[in-house]
């Protein structure tokens, strides 16, 4: 099994997320990601559903949105079709699901909800 209660509230995913987190932010101005932007799209929605609330996860939506600007433009605009990409990799609905649409919310839904309330 992918994950687990155990796994989960180990400092593993905490660990890997973050190395993930600076060999992304290292790499960011790279043109090989130009080739690769669905294993990127893959890479920064794991990291960033598994980085605990904080820094870490601040810092995985500041990376994701930038790249979302640029070279991840216009590579999806819905739910679904990100799910399509993500399901092309690594992926298991009961370990990573729930987690990556929370990301996912704090990335599109939520920002539209602030905006809508603010007005």
């Amino acid at each position: 099994m992918l994950r687990c209660k155990r796994w989960r509230a180990s400092v593993v995913p905490l660990h890997l997320s973050l190395r993930l987190l600076y060999k992304l932010q290292k790499t960011d101005t790279e043109p090989g990601w130009d080739e690769h932007r669905e294993l990127l799209t893959w890479l920064l929605h794991i990291g960033g559903a598994f980085a605990p609330a904080g820094t870490t996860r601040s810092e995985y939506l500041e990376l994701l949105k930038r790249n979302l600007e640029g070279r991840l433009r216009g590579l999806y605009t819905s739910w679904p079709e990100l799910l399509g990409i993500l399901e092309k990799f690594i992926w298991s609905d009961k370990a990573f699901l729930a987690q990556v649409q929370a990301f996912w919310n704090e990335v599109y839904i939520q920002p539209e909800l602030d905006s809508y309330l603010r007005t």
